[in-house]
């Protein structure tokens, strides 16, 4: 949960940006991009989609800084803004594919108070991360979220393929470990996209 020490600083980085402070503006965008990405991993499965609707919400922050009067915390507003840039692009590409069939208008029903969940999440997921082995940890971001094939990820690193497997299992039980509590609410999120929008099709 956003704490006041949070708030505080996110009000002082505002008021610098509005003020034309690249500093400060760079420091937000390492502060919040990669919570940001792997928010938006939860709606588009590309993590270069990902990518480019965390840069467009950044571009906007800047370009409108002088004009805009954000009312909730910073990372809530950054949140929000992505999942409704990550909305859009669903919908964009449901009409790309000729899918003759209207989109409910209304968002997702992700509240604010979720994406304070999900930073707590993404906090324990650093933090698993970091007491992973690193040949495991390696292998699961490769897997993951570089998306690259077992047999691509075993070339890379001159192993076999089932040594690559075994890794992932790991990795993948040692965060099941340390994340079981969140698993309903990863479950939730991901149901509700499903129910909203159908599967992807890649």
């Amino acid at each position: 949960m956003t704490s006041d020490e949070d708030l505080k600083m996110e009000h002082i980085l505002l008021t610098a940006i509005s003020n034309d402070s690249q500093k400060a503006f760079i420091k937000i965008f390492r502060r919040y991009y990669t919570d940001m990405v792997m928010f938006a991993s939860i709606f588009l499965d590309d993590k270069a989609d990902c990518e480019d609707v965390v840069q467009n919400v950044f571009t906007r922050l800047w370009s409108e800084r002088h004009n805009r009067n954000i009312k909730v915390s910073l990372k809530s507003f950054l949140m929000t803004s992505v999942k409704n840039q990550c909305l859009d692009e669903m919908r964009h590409r449901k009409v790309k594919q000729n899918y003759h069939q209207q989109l409910s208008p209304s968002p997702l029903d992700i509240t604010p108070e979720n994406y304070y969940l999900f930073s707590e999440l993404s906090e324990r997921l650093d933090s698993a991360m970091r007491e992973m082995p690193d040949v495991d940890r390696e292998a699961l971001q490769l897997s993951r979220i570089e998306r690259l094939k077992y047999a691509q990820i075993a070339l890379q690193q001159g192993v076999s393929v089932r040594t690559i497997e075994v890794r992932v299992a790991r990795a993948l039980k040692f965060l099941s470990s340390r994340l079981g509590d969140f698993i309903p609410m990863i479950v939730l999120i991901l149901s509700m996209i499903f129910k909203a929008f159908g599967p992807c099709n890649s």
